[in-house]
């Protein structure tokens, strides 16, 4: 029996309860049905020409994760760049000038500078503090980051992001700003020297690399080997090209552009944490071998693996007088250039030479090297406490310059902070890194640990 729409009986034949209960209806009103069962019986409202309208929401598209920030995403990617646009030495390759386009493509490396931009701001400016959804959508963004360098860092390059190199550093940014232990940085570093390791189908060309980000991440590379206890990446990097070809020394070429003069402080520290590193390995060997101790002055007295030992220190303190000498001159040389630009290169780069000045004097402080009658490449102690001051206040200088590049300098206090012995010095360096950590470089903590340390054991911290 038809029924609902398709009952061409007369309009409103069945009630309401006939309706609802399915039973024949005999039309009055009340009907038999209503009667027997004691119900309301009711006229059914008309249904003719109602249309019902059934609409099912739509699930919301899914969004990248830094496009949930909202409209502020432009905001933090000026920010970002706004905190790379001083004339700094190192933060060339991050310009607009250097990755506008690639901001623009809104793809890996957007979502990476919208990264750091949000986290640059929300540790600098009060007024952009995040909410508590927004930090969780940071906190995922910068994970998703992690992820995406950790996993790619084994492909082959033919399949690899041509950014990779760009994203790692700019998530490097990120872990010193967050990282008080900086062993998120020093793992990343590591990472990105595999990323270079020149052997079999790991070995990028040359043309792959864009030359600033290259010489940023030979800096960074050194800087993370001078710093941290373990195998030097630079080593690894010894096939790298390399744009100059005679280093800056007596009676040699004057560095004239930026990027030779980048390069050259790259190189300088690099053969410093490979000093450092074959240092630690001499003295290693100076201790197993028990032979050491006999007759140390006579060279002929020696048996084999002492002369060894011995030919391999002076390798080493010869490598030490070559640099330092090379490192005295071009220093010189920059202060004998007298152009605007020439002195506002040498203030950027002169304070990582009176680092390396220090750290290679205190290198051979230890006892070890005081075995054999030699002439070390150690500085007066006035000497060296003027070229730790000089190298801190050079610092001092460039932190007022300086934004997202702050910890960059913040790195030199260790080594420096080591070599000063008085009260007053060493409060300006505790009240500098402090100053450090409440711009938003959590990494500052980390240094602070270090110097700590080597104030209560000079010969803890190996530079």
């Amino acid at each position: 029996m038809p029924c609902g729409s398709l009952d061409k009986r007369r309009q409103g034949h069945r009630c309401v309860q006939c309706r609802e209960n399915h039973r024949k209806c005999d039309g009055s009103r009340p009907c038999r049905y209503c009667k027997d069962q004691k119900l309301k019986c009711d006229e059914p409202v008309s249904t003719k020409g109602t249309v019902t309208v059934v609409q099912y929401r739509p699930n919301p598209p899914i969004q990248p994760i830094s496009r949930i920030l909202g409209v502020n995403d432009w905001l933090f990617v000026r920010i970002f760049f706004n905190a790379v646009i001083s004339d700094s030495l190192f933060l060339s390759a991050y310009t607009y000038d250097e990755i506008g386009q690639l901001i623009h493509e809104k793809g890996s490396v957007y979502e990476a500078v919208v990264a750091v931009g949000t986290t640059y701001a929300s540790q600098m400016y009060t007024d952009l503090r995040l909410s508590s959804d927004q930090k969780k959508d940071l906190d995922k963004l910068c994970s998703k980051l992690r992820f995406s360098i950790t996993s790619e860092i084994h492909e082959p390059h033919a399949i690899q992001d041509p950014y990779f190199l760009l994203r790692a550093h700019l998530l490097g940014f990120i872990e010193i700003m967050t990282d008080d232990t900086a062993e998120r940085w020093g793992r990343l570093v590591h990472n990105i020297q595999h990323y270079l390791l020149p052997q079999n189908e790991l070995a990028p060309s040359e043309k792959s690399f864009h030359v600033p980000l290259l010489s940023t991440t030979r800096l960074s590379i050194a800087i993370c080997d001078v710093m941290y206890d373990n195998l030097p990446c630079t080593l690894c990097l010894t096939h790298l090209p390399c744009n100059i070809s005679v280093a800056s020394g007596p009676q040699k070429e004057v560095l004239t552009s930026r990027g030779e003069k980048i390069e050259f402080l790259a190189r300088v520290l690099e053969r410093w944490a490979v000093l450092k590193f074959r240092s630690f390995d001499w003295i290693k060997n100076m201790e197993s071998d028990q032979s050491s101790t006999l007759d140390q002055n006579s060279y002929f007295c020696l048996d084999q693996d002492t002369k060894q030992i011995s030919l391999a220190g002076l390798e080493i303190i010869c490598q030490a007088c070559e640099l330092q000498q090379e490192v005295i001159a071009t220093m010189l040389n920059q202060f004998a250039q007298g152009s605007e630009c020439a002195i506002h290169d040498r203030d950027f780069i002169q304070p990582f030479y009176h680092w390396v000045l220090t750290g290679l004097s205190h290198l051979f402080l230890r006892p070890e090297w005081h075995s054999y009658d030699w002439n070390l490449p150690v500085m007066e102690a006035a000497l060296t406490n003027q070229q730790a001051l000089l190298a801190l206040n050079g610092v001092e200088r460039m932190l007022q310059k300086a934004q997202i590049d702050t910890a960059l300098y913040a790195s030199f206090l260790p080594v420096v902070g080591v070599q000063l012995s008085t009260v007053e010095d060493r409060n300006r360096i505790i009240k500098l890194l402090h100053d450090i950590k409440e711009r938003g470089f959590a990494v500052a903590s980390a240094f602070e640990a270090d110097i700590i340390r080597g104030w209560n054991n000079p010969h803890s911290l190996f530079f």
